[in-house]
């Protein structure tokens, strides 16, 4: 479907909803996920006073792509969430349209006014002209969260689920993926064996993190992306901030902006419900583990993908990444639960070292790796994205290839050591035994494994600024 077809059908739409006198000027296609697809719409001319702002900054149309299924994403759903948040302290894009696949869309729809500033997380963390939003993010932020958990449950649980046990739905997903995965294994055990009580149950975002959010000069000025929310535990939206592939590089500990502490006591300023630091480490852990769901499913996902297989393959790669930060995690809580501090934990890094990654390889797969570089040199946009995700792709598979042998031979003297068979038989050691026993020595050097071919040196440099 052309742009025109879709400014077509938007101008119905807009035109149903009250709106007169006005243009579509443009209409900017911004991403296209597995479930919805989201377009700028810039908008000239009159309209109704109640979307003056969408008059000057445009709109925002997301739809659902076709065959998407709803229990999953679902536009209108979140569009009927976007109408209840009315408390401007949760900082919620306003609605001014939504509908079904009746409507003239041809899907399930939500259009909301569009806001200015900066989504993308790595400028977020460095640009010089968010420095003061910076300074105020982790208070926004809890503020803004603070907001959505107060939001009346009554309001909402006529169209959103309800989650009854986070973790309980991580282990269905890992489980229908039949991987054996020892470090997975071990993290649903701990978690399993030190759950905090829970305290309440309220609005949960879902999704709450860098990337999600816009920032302005001034600090957080929207909360986007809201098709994961339902009810649940609300500890989830701050242990889901605290998650390491959310931070972006930075020491600081939640989102990338400050301190857990500091989060946690902005949280409860703005009316949070109390939440120590022992419940959202325990949360933390849930995060990483969940992200290294996402990632495996992603890789499960790569070769039905189509164009978009190659991403999705290194995205799974990134599952290595999850199996550091969730031990990772597991060793901050650990730690803070016997000695009241974060700071003496550091993951055995010396592990990571045993492996050396290939020296420079001469020949095809080299010369194949020089051509994807001086490629990137002409495109831009996607185009250079995706070489740099091929270019990804291909050192994983030099470095796979160089250490094949020795990475195997290694694995088998750990079976050897552990008295299993394999990776299968060793998740199965680690369900039956008590926890005290598990040989966290062997998860950290199968990590060490792991990330010498898909990501090495990765977790060397990192550190948590602060608790």
């Amino acid at each position: 479907m052309s742009n025109d077809e879709i400014a077509g059908q938007l101008t119905e739409v807009l035109t149903t909803a009250g709106w007169s006198g006005f243009r579509i000027e443009g209409v900017q296609r911004l991403s296209a996920g597995t479930n919805r697809e989201t377009f700028r719409v810039a908008i000239a001319g009159a309209a109704p006073s109640t979307h003056e702002t969408a008059r000057s900054t445009g709109l925002i149309l997301q739809r659902s792509r076709l065959g998407a299924d709803p229990r999953l994403s679902s536009c209108l759903r979140e569009g009927q969430l976007l109408d209840v948040l009315v408390d401007p302290a949760v900082k919620a894009p306003s609605v001014v349209a939504m509908g079904d696949a009746e409507s003239p869309i041809g899907r399930d729809f939500v259009i909301t006014k569009a806001i200015d500033g900066e989504t993308i997380a790595r400028r977020v963390l460095r640009d010089p002209d968010l420095a003061q939003a910076r300074d105020v993010g982790v208070r926004d932020c809890a503020h803004a969260l603070a907001a959505i958990h107060r939001t009346d449950v009554d309001a909402v649980a006529g169209f959103l689920p309800e989650v009854e046990d986070s973790v309980d739905v991580q282990q269905h997903l890992w489980s229908d993926l039949r991987r054996y995965e020892p470090v997975l294994c071990y993290a649903f055990r701990w978690l399993a064996e030190n759950r905090p009580p829970e305290t309440g149950r309220t609005l949960v975002h879902g999704d709450f993190r860098l990337g999600n959010l816009i920032f302005d000069a001034q600090g957080l000025a929207a909360v986007l992306d809201w098709e994961l929310a339902h009810v649940g535990d609300p500890a989830l939206d701050l242990g889901w901030f605290c998650a390491t592939p959310w931070r972006f590089g930075s020491p600081a500990s939640a989102g990338g902006l400050g301190s857990r502490q500091e989060l946690l006591d902005a949280y409860a300023a703005a009316g949070g419900q109390p939440i120590d630091l022992g419940r959202l480490l325990w949360w933390e852990v849930v995060a990483n583990l969940r992200w290294g769901v996402i990632c495996a499913q992603m890789g499960f996902a790569a070769p039905f993908a189509g164009s978009g297989a190659l991403e999705l393959a290194v995205v799974g790669r990134r599952f290595a990444e999850a199996e550091y930060d969730t031990l990772t995690a597991i060793g901050h809580a650990d730690r803070w639960r016997r000695t009241g501090t974060l700071e003496e934990f550091a993951a055995p890094h010396r592990r990571l070292d045993s492996l050396e990654s290939p020296g420079q390889q001469h020949g095809l797969s080299e010369l194949v790796a020089d051509y994807l570089a001086s490629l990137g040199e002409r495109v831009s946009g996607r185009d250079r994205w995706q070489l740099r995700i091929a270019r990804n792709a291909l050192a994983i598979a030099q470095r796979e290839h160089a250490l094949s042998d020795h990475i195997a031979d290694r694995a088998a003297n750990r079976w050897a050591s552990l008295r299993v068979s394999g990776d299968e038989e060793w998740c199965g050691l680690i369900e039956r035994s008590p926890l005290r026993d598990v040989d966290t020595d062997a998860l950290w050097s199968l990590v060490a494994d792991h990330l010498a071919v898909d990501h090495p040196g990765y977790g060397q440099a990192s550190s948590s600024k602060g608790s």
